[in-house]
């Protein structure tokens, strides 16, 4: 898909950027920590993913689905 999604700190602070790919997944590190994540617009897409707040726990990943309504009904 060729989202990108940005991971940003409790004072705004831009963290980490990451990209998914074709078929819509990404990776996006994170260290311990609350998290406000914000899906970047794509181009042919009618909207984007809603920012959602993560707290990423010491331990295994999690997984973080984001929605883009691709404006197919």
């Amino acid at each position: 898909m060729g989202a990108t999604i940005l991971a940003l700190d409790p004072s705004g602070r831009e963290v980490r950027i990451a990209s998914s790919d074709a078929d819509g997944a990404y990776f996006l590190p994170l260290a311990p920590g609350t998290y406000e994540i914000v899906p970047q617009p794509v181009a042919g897409l009618m909207g984007v993913a809603a920012e959602t707040s993560v707290t990423v726990p010491d331990g295994p990943p999690i997984q973080l689905d984001l929605e883009y309504d691709t404006g197919i009904r």
